[in-house]
């Protein structure tokens, strides 16, 4: 039986939906019915865009307001080394993002990282907060460990600027630059944004970003059987493939050493002239039979119609033209995630069939 320390919270506020003050900006619309499934991306509560989608994605400075997002705030002296025996990641300064894994290694959440030096901040879709939360509280315990729902909003600025006052700033790499903060006050990071001939963007831009550098959303771009060889970008950055003694970490290992993973997330290029997009949800098909299933769907400003999709290895390897209902689509190849190592099987095969010596 658990036991849950006196210093560790164990509930949860139920509140109302979230709206951000930002949604009283002029221009601001929220997400519209076709564009988006707020049952499984977190949508609701900001604003999808300002009054002009394609402008915001291009301009050279941005603030888009993600404050519907739930932060879970870590403290305490056991903090890193208690979340690094639970999850996929070494949990010190400049980790980026980490996975909780079932026992068979299928993600049950993804969550983004901050590491400061008297707490850690865990960024989540706020569909699957709750249950994060609950898991780790319900593993404290004798660890000296407090995690809280934190106050702190989150917001995402595109492009280089002044550093915002912020209790956290999480630098990802890559064009455009992205910074995400935990502020206090939403609309006065806004206007420090501004005051660097910044402005406002839509939740679509940072949408449309997101997609195009593969980087899922969950639960919104996985299912329940997602593991984490299946993402190219948690390979890089959510796992540390050397790390040992965390729930899931057996499959992990063994898909890097024995095998593949049997599906890969893809970033797909849509057919933009098909008269409506498919949807979050869609299946995708090869030759008329199904080979995937489609994630989030965007308007990029310069690559069109864009999505994710987890589609079968097998199907990724063979030529044809995939399709969800009527519109075709293409694989961007370099969005697959890499070969596993396959290093246990290479041992293997070198066993069976050794070659002779010169």
């Amino acid at each position: 039986m658990s036991h849950t320390p006196d210093y560790a919270t164990t509930t949860m506020v139920v509140m109302s939906p979230y709206v951000s003050p930002l949604m009283n900006t002029h221009g601001a619309q929220p997400a519209p019915p076709d564009q988006a499934d707020p049952t499984r991306q977190a949508t609701d509560g900001v604003a999808w865009h300002y009054g002009n989608p394609f402008g915001e994605q291009r301009a050279a400075l941005t603030l888009v307001d993600r404050s519907n997002r739930t932060i879970l705030t870590v403290t305490g002296d056991d903090r890193e080394t208690f979340l690094t025996t639970l999850l996929s990641k070494i949990i010190t300064p400049g980790a980026l993002m980490a996975l909780d894994l079932d026992a068979n290694g299928r993600v049950q959440h993804a969550m983004d990282v901050a590491v400061t030096d008297d707490a850690v901040y865990l960024i989540v879709s706020p569909h699957e907060a709750e249950t994060l939360r609950d898991y780790l509280v319900s593993m404290i315990f004798w660890s000296k460990v407090k995690i809280e729902v934190s106050p702190l909003k989150l917001v995402t600025v595109f492009g280089e600027h002044a550093p915002l006052t912020a209790a956290f700033r999480r630098v990802v790499e890559g064009q455009p630059l992205r910074t995400d903060y935990g502020v206090t006050d939403v609309a006065a990071a806004t206007e420090a944004i501004i005051s660097q001939n910044g402005q406002l963007a839509g939740l679509m831009c940072f949408e449309a970003y997101r997609v195009a550098r593969a980087e899922p959303d969950h639960p919104a771009d996985c299912d329940a059987r997602t593991i984490p060889h299946e993402v190219g970008l948690w390979l890089d950055q959510a796992v540390d493939l050397e790390k040992g003694c965390y729930r899931g970490q057996e499959t992990v290992a063994r898909v890097e050493n024995l095998g593949r993973a049997p599906r890969g997330l893809a970033l797909l290029l849509l057919d933009g002239s098909v008269p409506d997009l498919p949807r979050l949800g869609a299946p995708v098909t090869l030759d008329g039979r199904k080979v995937g299933t489609l994630g989030t769907v965007v308007h990029h400003f310069e690559l069109g119609p864009i999505a994710l999709a987890t589609i079968k290895s097998s199907a990724l390897e063979r030529s044809g033209e995939f399709m969800a209902g009527e519109c075709a689509m293409s694989v961007d190849k370099h969005s697959l995630p890499r070969p596993s190592s396959g290093a246990g099987r290479q041992a293997i095969n070198q066993l069976k069939d050794p070659k002779p010596q010169a």
